[in-house]
């Protein structure tokens, strides 16, 4: 049994992406404060390395790596999270690669695009 933040791990995730065993090891994929300024600060690091990608479909890429379906379901959220909470969340830059796949970016290389959200 683990604890993390006082509360007991037992196996199934308490908070975001945390699974058993993650405690020991390094994280595979970033983590970031969700906050407007964090998802801007992310979106122009893409930016320099992908200028070719379009601003919305960087957007939607975004939201995706965060777990949601389209960057407008992420907007609300990210908005009223920033003013209650410092949530921390792990970023998965392979649901990024999809999202951009599925808006017809097909030459992105998955280790560069790694980087450029780390």
């Amino acid at each position: 049994m683990e604890f993390i933040d006082g509360h007991v791990h037992r196996g199934r995730s308490v908070i975001g992406k945390l699974r058993p065993r993650t405690l020991d090891r390094p994280m595979l994929h970033p983590s970031m404060r969700f906050s407007p300024s964090n998802v801007a600060a992310l979106k122009k690091a893409l930016r320099r390395q992908y200028p070719h990608i379009k601003s919305s479909h960087l957007d939607e890429a975004i939201a995706a790596s965060f777990g949601f379906n389209s960057y407008a379901a992420m907007r609300p959220t990210l908005h009223q999270l920033s003013a209650y909470a410092r949530l921390i969340v792990v970023t998965g830059h392979l649901l990024m690669l999809l999202r951009l796949e599925e808006l017809g970016y097909r030459s992105i290389a998955r280790e560069a695009l790694h980087r450029a959200s780390s």
